[in-house]
């Protein structure tokens, strides 16, 4: 069994696969923008963010491709989380819809 010291074990940087980002009043575009290069470019494969005063998902891949989701289209977990499918308005109260999130 190998041993890992604590300064390699703090060194060893592991990105998430999937990075979730809340949009709230106070967040500024150019901030938000900042957060999901430095997400990307750290590894993380899908980062979505989520405006729900607009109630709308901008969904970020590792291919630096993207897309913009309303209340009616389907936020999916890709190849990240697979199976996971879910109607954007069924995140947001109020958006009519029962709830559909699956996966």
């Amino acid at each position: 069994m190998t041993e890992i010291s604590y300064e390699e074990l703090v060194e060893c940087r592991v990105a998430p696969d999937l990075a979730v980002e809340v949009v709230s009043p106070n967040d500024l575009a150019l901030e938000l923008d900042e957060k999901v290069d430095e997400s990307l470019k750290a590894g993380v494969s899908l980062v979505w963010v989520i405006s729900h005063e607009i109630r709308v998902i901008h969904v970020y891949r590792a291919d630096f491709t993207s897309a913009y989701l309303t209340v009616n289209d389907e936020l999916s977990g890709e190849d990240v989380l697979p199976g996971f499918r879910c109607r954007v308005g069924d995140l947001f109260p109020g958006a009519n819809g029962d709830d559909h999130c699956r996966g």
